[in-house]
């Protein structure tokens, strides 16, 4: 069990820099109703994971996004890289069955 301290004053905020970063690089162009908010495409994740090509889609697909091809935000990004490398082995062990 993770320290509720440690993931909101360390964990959290570097894993929003990476997605700060990654998001500078998305290729998908911003919709007009998404224009404030950063987001995530399938090509910037591939390119930050460098994961081969379908374990990188499965990998991507198991972010909660907002539609089914849609780009991903910053609490999803944050909650994922969270379960990636803080959850109990019994999480990742089904993470990884469900990719």
């Amino acid at each position: 069990m993770t320290d509720g301290k440690f993931l909101r004053d360390k964990m959290h905020p570097y894993f929003r820099n990476i997605f700060t970063d990654i998001a500078l690089r998305s290729h998908t162009p911003k919709k007009a109703a998404d224009e404030d908010a950063q987001s995530i495409d399938n090509v910037a994740f591939f390119e930050y994971t460098q994961l081969p090509g379908i374990i990188n889609d499965r990998f991507f697909a198991t972010f909660d996004k907002k539609g089914n091809d849609g780009p991903i935000y910053q609490q999803a990004f944050v909650k994922g890289l969270t379960n990636v490398y803080l959850s109990s082995l019994a999480e990742k062990m089904r993470m990884t069955f469900t990719m």
